[in-house]
């Protein structure tokens, strides 16, 4: 038996009271009747009770991460080695927690998770002062389809999947590319001016805290940078609007590597520290790369090249890779054994294919299979030639997308990439709960980037937990104001699931050309502000005027989205079962489990379409069925169904 203290927010208290009941039926001591935040009388029985603690189990939420009492609670529990983090709705512990296993409790059922909790609590009680989570955990199967982005709705996740592979970790540093003298690389950070004198302390703070997620990926110091590897030269501009620019440099010889400028028109100084500590941080990690190949030692103007493809790959990755692909190709012939250059390229390539149309796929794809032979030539198990494969299969081919995923995730099973591509490919194949998890541990591993946060904002937004959504975008925000990720996030968040404000914000978007819309959207708002009969109609109609004028990938999107937001679904059901293009199938099968196609998945005839889509095929060859099949309020039973189908 453990003493445990429970920690959550007041406004979370009917999500701890099973929780703690649980507990306590397994027979802990829980302390967590008194946590009201009733006022001061209470400091002194918390500290009491957080110090006779055997285990301090968190429960992260939307409302927790914002209350101090809980991050004290917390900070105590991870000092001490008694931390036992939990999430109660998806929603990524705040900075400085991110580098522990954090257990998912699931709105509904959890069992299995409620298992982990105790194991948990019982190491603990066990081990006395020992830490129950250890860093850098080991997660289950990642996986990936880099095709599902295509789809209106769709397409900016997707990118997202691929773009997370050009963001890197802080990773393990075994070798330095042109020196031997350290094994870790050492990293000072300057300020140029007294002006940025601030700005360099906070840089290097952030760097500090960030590199939490993997440990021992280098040495921070403050000065000494003749020695260093790597030196961040920051400089600040006194004027009334907040600006700074950052360079990075070539300890040996001082050489520039990179530099970025940074200017924050209202958000002020704070705001500005935040952008370009993880602009730097993110960087920073390209630059790592140099020293995690054990083969290779870079010379100086091929790694030069390779950190400058690197970045450009992340700046240019929702316009054309083309430059960057160039510039990655010549790194792999200058260095042909520097495995992170071919993972680079593999992603860039990818990117590039994706983007043609079904010719120019055609014509592109006896080299892009000769670029995945010559990668795997040299690295059987590179993960980034399983994910750039997928594009080669036929589109019905769930089953096999998972296959290459899973081969993926068992080679490298803490990368980022397979780790939000296994959450986009569970959000296609209606696996919910597991989408969310791995976007959210993907998360938890690279805190840097805004491409891998914004891809755990789809796995919310479209499992339906947008109340989980909107507190992490408000923090993305904060910290990424200017990103298209972020903003895209936003449009897709206000477009389906926000409230009469929220999605009259969307169509101002549309209006002021910040994203892409058509007329189908701009009706499909309309209806959504206003959801007159008239308004409807109209919605509906132009989606499917549009959709049969030119029945393509984005125009078969729109029709899901609107014919479901208005529960048409007999006309639904008709539309997707005479789609015949099955190249299409995996850009928009995703839409099919999102919260407003709730009334289609409720009519049994759905498991039609979902053997005539492919999905079927996968569900019963694997195994694994979709989250709503354990539905108890479903009104039929999905292997049943399935059964008769095969009859």
């Amino acid at each position: 038996m453990a003493k445990v203290f429970l920690s959550y927010d007041r406004d979370d208290t009917e999500r701890a009271r099973p929780v703690a009941a649980a507990l306590e039926k397994a027979g802990h001591a829980v302390w967590w009747d008194l946590h009201v935040r009733g006022g001061a009388q209470f400091s002194k029985a918390i500290e009491e009770a957080l110090e006779s603690a055997d285990a301090v189990v968190v429960l992260w939420s939307a409302n927790s991460i914002e209350s101090a009492w809980v991050r004290d609670e917390a900070s105590v529990g991870r000092d001490t080695g008694r931390l036992v983090p939990v999430t109660i709705d998806g929603t990524l512990p705040p900075l400085g927690f991110r580098q522990f296993q954090t257990i998912d409790l699931p709105d509904r059922g959890g069992s299995q998770q409620m298992a982990a909790v105790h194991e948990a609590v019982e190491s603990l009680a066990d081990k006395g002062a020992s830490p129950a989570v250890e860093p850098t955990p080991k997660r289950a199967r990642p996986r990936v389809s880099p095709r599902l982005g295509r789809g209106p709705w769709l397409v900016s996740g997707i990118l997202l999947l691929v773009i997370g592979l050009t963001i890197l970790v802080l990773g393990l540093i075994t070798s330095r590319p042109w020196q031997a003298k350290a094994a870790v690389p050492s990293v000072t950070v300057t300020a140029s001016d007294p002006n940025a004198e601030p700005l360099a302390r906070d840089l290097l703070v952030k760097l500090t805290t960030l590199q939490s997620a993997k440990s021992g990926s280098m040495q921070l110091s403050a000065s000494g940078g003749k020695e260093a590897d790597f030196i961040f030269q920051v400089s600040a501009d006194s004027q009334t609007t907040p600006a700074a620019s950052l360079m990075l440099l070539a300890g040996k010889n001082r050489t520039v590597l990179w530099s970025g400028d940074f200017r924050q028109g209202s958000g002020g100084f704070a705001d500005l520290k935040q952008q370009a500590s993880y602009t730097a941080a993110r960087v920073l990690g390209c630059a790592l790369d140099g020293f995690s190949s054990k083969t290779t030692s870079l010379k100086p103007a091929v790694f030069k090249s390779y950190l400058n493809a690197c970045a450009l790959l992340d700046e240019t990755f929702f316009d054309d890779t083309s430059r960057a692909s160039a510039m990655l190709l010549q790194v792999t012939k200058d260095a042909p054994e520097f495995r992170p250059g071919w993972a680079k390229l593999l992603i860039a390539e990818t990117n590039r294919y994706q983007g043609l149309d079904e010719r120019g796929k055609e014509q592109a794809a006896p080299e892009y299979r000769q670029l995945i032979a010559s990668a795997r030539r040299l690295y059987p198990n590179i993960p980034e030639a399983d994910v750039a494969e997928i594009e080669l299969l036929p589109g019905r081919d769930f089953y096999g997308e998972v296959k290459l995923i899973d081969r993926a995730a068992k080679a490298d099973p803490d990368n980022v990439f397979v780790l939000a591509g296994r959450s986009l490919v569970m959000l296609l194949v209606g696996r919910m709960d597991a989408a969310v998890e791995d976007a959210r541990h993907a998360a938890s591993l690279d805190p840097l980037s805004p491409a891998i946060r914004s891809a755990y904002l789809q796995a919310l937004i479209y499992s339906g937990r947008t109340d989980a959504a909107r507190s992490e975008l408000a923090e993305a925000e904060r910290l990424w104001p200017d990103a298209s990720t972020i903003l895209d996030s936003r449009y897709r968040l206000d477009l389906r699931y926000g409230n009469a404000a929220e999605a009259a914000h969307a169509l101002l978007l549309i209006q002021s050309g910040k994203v892409e819309g058509n007329r189908t959207q701009e009706a499909f708002l309309r209806a959504r502000l206003e959801p007159t009969k008239a308004n409807v109609d109209h919605a509906v109609a132009q989606a499917l005027s549009t959709y049969r004028s030119r029945p393509g990938i984005n125009e078969t999107g729109e029709v899901i989205v609107t014919l479901g937001e208005f529960d048409r679904t007999a006309e639904l059901i008709d539309v997707l079962l005479a789609t015949r293009d099955e190249r299409q199938f995996p850009y928009f099968v995703e839409m099919l489990f999102r919260p407003p196609q709730a009334q289609l998945r409720a009519d049994p005839r759905f498991m039609q379409v979902a053997a005539h889509l492919g999905l079927l095929d996968y569900w019963q060859r694997s195994g694994d069925w979709p989250d709503f099949c354990a539905d108890p309020d479903l009104p039929y039973d999905c292997k049943k169904e399935a059964a008769k189908l095969n009859a």
